[in-house]
């Protein structure tokens, strides 16, 4: 059983994951980011020139806010994670909003201006952001059953990231934060993850490959050989691998992860809910 202190520092250390990696956040040269930034060791300020202009260190990326946006209606609602409501904040937090838009935002708010329900509004993207904003599911009513989680990290993805791919990745990802919450090591909360029903997503040989390039303990090796973009067949291995690296201590981690550079807040937000500082124990 999931406790609330565990489901909160799952919450806490992803939001950081992606925390850090807003200064860094699409620079694909890791040369650069040492230049621009030196070595990472928290929060940094996001450079006027490039993507989070209108951003300042400790603030979220784009899918940060995302899911500061499901927290606050998750506790607007009881502790009930209820789409319909997720959905109408979600899109009311673009209004205004001075910062970075992705694709799939972009997408999916052209339909639900159009009239779409948010049921089949989302694009159909096969970016890890979707799948990576699900942490908040951790301290509502969704994190009843593993069953649930899962469902519920589902519907959230498919809101904005409306791919088989995408809700494979999101069902991966919510086995494995499940088993690690519920006091599995990160390598058995994994292979739980993996032994899933998956028809797109490659998840056995997605786990072995993460295994293997964690052996390196380089974040920048990993993220190098997986490719640094944000599809989910990149970004998913480059994130399972960084956490099994770096089990032992998750804020160089998130540290690491944010110099390797392109997509590092999507990773960021999977490896702090995978190995959250505070209750989880390490590998």
């Amino acid at each position: 059983m999931i406790s609330d202190f565990q489901a909160a520092a799952a919450l806490r250390t992803s939001l950081l994951g992606d925390a850090i990696a807003l200064g860094p956040h699409w620079i694909y040269d890791p040369s650069d980011i040492t230049r621009r930034f030196g070595v990472i060791t928290g929060p940094v300020q996001p450079p006027p020139d490039l993507y989070h202009p209108t951003k300042k260190a400790g603030d979220q990326t784009h899918l940060g806010d995302q899911v500061v946006t499901l927290n606050a209606s998750i506790d607007a609602c009881g502790f009930r994670f209820d789409p319909e409501d997720f959905s109408s904040r979600w899109e009311a937090m673009w209004t205004g909003y001075g910062d970075y838009f992705d694709k799939a935002t972009k997408v999916t708010l052209a339909a639900r201006q159009a009239g779409t329900p948010w049921a089949v509004a989302g694009a159909p993207s096969e970016e890890l952001g979707g799948a990576a904003r699900m942490a908040p599911l951790l301290l509502s009513d969704a994190a009843r059953t593993e069953e649930t989680l899962i469902a519920a990290a589902c519907t959230q993805a498919s809101m904005t990231h409306r791919s088989t791919l995408s809700l494979e990745a999101a069902r991966f990802l919510a086995r494995a934060v499940w088993a690690r919450l519920d006091g599995a090591t990160l390598t058995q909360a994994l292979d739980h993850a993996a032994a899933g029903s998956f028809t797109e997503l490659p998840a056995i040989s997605l786990r072995s490959q993460a295994a293997d390039l964690a052996t390196s303990g380089d974040a920048r090796h990993i993220v190098a050989t997986t490719g640094a973009s944000c599809h989910i067949l990149e970004a998913l291995p480059a994130s399972l691998a960084i956490a099994l690296a770096l089990a032992s201590d998750p804020h160089r981690a998130l540290c690491e992860n944010a110099m390797a550079g392109g997509d590092n807040a999507a990773r960021g937000l999977v490896i702090g809910m995978l190995i959250p500082e505070g209750p989880a124990g390490n590998e």
